[in-house]
């Protein structure tokens, strides 16, 4: 599933590295679930040169490549400028990450 929806949403081919166990996504209030997908995609592919997304009609999904050094930075500065809220496993990914450097 997650290699057909990084192609649907973002029009990157992908190969799986790593997948988690099972995780909670709302433990306490309901049973979703879920599982943490690594994938990894190679942008010297020639599938990857030109990704075209495949999104159905009621979706809207922009793809935004930033360094990955500057993830947290770039995250606060779309909140900022779009007045969006971030998803918190995304934001909860990049402090994480930030933390680690």
């Amino acid at each position: 599933a997650a290699l057909r929806e990084i192609k649907e949403e973002c029009g990157y081919y992908g190969s799986v590295v790593n997948a988690s166990p099972v995780l909670a996504y709302e433990p306490g209030l309901t049973n979703a679930n879920f599982n943490f997908i690594h994938l990894t995609i190679d942008s010297d592919s020639p599938q990857n040169k030109s990704p075209q997304q495949e999104l159905g009609e009621d979706e809207y999904i922009e793809t935004i490549l930033v360094d990955k050094n500057k993830l947290l930075e770039e995250i606060h500065e779309i909140a900022r400028q779009r007045s969006c809220i971030i998803d918190s496993k995304l934001y909860t990914f990049a402090y994480g990450f930030h933390l680690s450097q």
